[in-house]
């Protein structure tokens, strides 16, 4: 199952937010994992995994997101 995850935010840039999703992805064996910022304030990740992995994933992401974040 291919993914797209976009994370807005104040805080998603400039804080190590696409090295702490793609430590994450790997915890969850997700592959073909990109992220990168697509404007200000936006951090878009691509990736893909089983269905069970692709959720737990997301639900991770949600739990951790900084404040402000918008997942």
């Amino acid at each position: 199952m291919k993914r797209r995850l976009i994370i807005e935010g104040e805080r998603v840039q400039d804080i190590g937010y696409r090295m702490f999703l793609l430590n994450l992805a790997s915890e969850h064996d997700l592959t073909g994992f990109q992220a990168r910022n697509v404007g200000k304030n936006v951090v878009e990740a691509l990736y893909e995994g089983d269905e069970e992995a692709v959720k737990a994933f997301e639900s991770d992401v949600r739990l951790i997101a900084s404040e402000g974040a918008q997942v």
